[in-house]
């Protein structure tokens, strides 16, 4: 990577991390069942409001309101310090109030000229995480042993992929005559624990003054600037990351799509599952109970994650993903095309091909 694409010098604040994303829709019943099926816990839940957490710490990470349409509201994000949230809040001319949602704390809403609803939060508290299903079991891979199989990491136990387990990676091993590791309930695939959200992808109808506007208000840097093939100069879509300085972030929190002819639309939101086995035995999971399949499982290209792509009963499509790049400020910014974007390491190579549209828009 180079130096940084399009930089904003004197943001009104810096999001720290995306904490969730806000949907409506006119049935809580099946969104939650879904919620449940695709990895997420429900926190709360009225006439009103389905709020679910994730397995990791964030006290919310999917949050849907009952209307009689469904549609993608906005995300929540995190700033580091109640200082930052003023500044933000003195920018903008907006107030600072009590945060009334899950974990509380301060919060400043926006709504971006494009009608994204942005809610940017301080002083929350934190959950629990829950590690005690997660599949931590080391690996056996043949690149990580050193000399003659003498370094194996699993010895003398199997792997499962309903293995219980702790926190820190650690687990309760099944031994290889465990009569529990042969129950097939141990051996059946289940749903995934999803982490947290890690970005979402957005439409916008004038590229360049999204980002200006996103860069401006958040801080966010350029990732990778996605070009059409003709040329570096025909600019369609843009990854952005937070800037932590010297800390490292996930590759990117938001990307944003040039739409010119339809607009802003919402895209898809993306939560971090535990691994590479868990997001398999999702793929399983989402597939005996027939919810319908966007694109994956695969590797990408721009941000190296493994993916999988799925939508839920009102057409928000979601993605489970693990094992993505980490980049921090002096890691700079680089240019791709669309065939980089829309390919794949391996598993289905052209997105455009073998993405699958939610059957109502068929």
């Amino acid at each position: 990577m180079g130096e940084l694409i399009n930089p904003v010098h004197d943001p009104y604040t810096k999001v720290w991390d995306i904490r969730y994303a806000r949907f409506s829709c006119p049935d809580l019943d099946k969104m939650e069942k879904f919620c449940h099926d695709f990895g997420l816990l429900t926190l709360s839940k009225t006439e009103t409001l389905l709020v679910m957490r994730g397995y990791g710490e964030d006290a919310a990470v999917h949050i849907t309101q009952k209307e009689d349409t469904s549609r993608f509201v906005g995300i929540g994000v995190d700033v580091a310090s109640q200082a930052d949230l003023e500044r933000f809040a003195e920018k903008t001319g907006l107030p600072v109030k009590d945060y009334d949602g899950p974990g509380g704390g301060k919060v400043v809403t926006i709504m971006t000229p494009e009608g994204c609803q942005v809610e940017v939060l301080h002083g929350g508290k934190k959950l629990s995480p829950i590690l005690e299903t997660m599949p931590s079991v080391p690996a056996n891979y043949a690149n990580e042993r050193e000399g003659n199989w003498a370094k194996n990491k699993r010895v003398g136990y199997v792997s499962r992929v309903n293995q219980p387990s702790g926190p820190l990676g650690t687990f309760n091993p099944y031994a290889f005559t465990d009569l529990e590791a042969n129950k097939m309930e141990n051996n059946r695939s289940r749903a995934s624990h999803c982490m947290r959200l890690g970005h979402v992808v957005l439409g916008v109808k004038d590229l360049r003054a999204s980002e200006s506007w996103w860069k401006q208000h958040f801080g966010f840097i350029t990732s990778d600037e996605i070009h059409f093939p003709e040329g570096k100069e025909h600019v369609m879509g843009t990854f952005m990351r937070c800037d932590r300085g010297d800390e490292y972030t996930d590759h990117h929190t938001l990307f944003m799509i040039g739409m010119p002819e339809t607009g802003y639309e919402f895209n898809h939101a993306a939560y971090e599952v535990a691994n590479m086995d868990d997001l398999f035995a999702g793929h399983t999971f989402l597939r005996g109970k027939n919810y319908h399949h966007s694109w994956g499982i695969g590797r990408h290209i721009e941000g190296s994650q493994i993916f999988d792509y799925w939508y839920d009963p009102f057409g928000h499509k979601l993605e489970h993903w693990t094992d993505g790049d980490q980049l921090n400020r002096s890691s700079g910014s680089n240019r791709a095309d669309t065939i980089s974007l829309m390919g794949a390491q391996w598993g289905p190579t052209d997105g455009r091909a073998s993405m699958a549209p939610f059957p109502s828009k068929l």
